[in-house]
């Protein structure tokens, strides 16, 4: 099965990049010195990630559960 089928179709861009680059097309086109005609990302997810691991922990820390129903 071929896998970027969709993604793709829709994001015509990305013709190029290996299916296993297509999730993070920038770090391919960086490594092998491509340009790409597709936004960069807004969004660092290892950073967000961190930051909101961070955050549960700290409201952890100081004794604040999620609540189960919506208020």
């Amino acid at each position: 099965m071929r896998r970027g089928i969709f993604i793709r179709h829709y994001l015509p861009e990305l013709a190029g990049v290996p299916d296993s680059d297509i999730h993070q097309p920038h770090v391919w086109a960086e490594k092998h010195h491509k340009k790409l005609d597709y936004p960069a990302p807004i969004v660092d997810h290892k950073v967000a990630r961190k930051k909101t691991l961070d955050a549960f922990e700290r409201a952890k820390s100081a004794g604040l559960r999620a609540s189960k129903e919506p208020e």
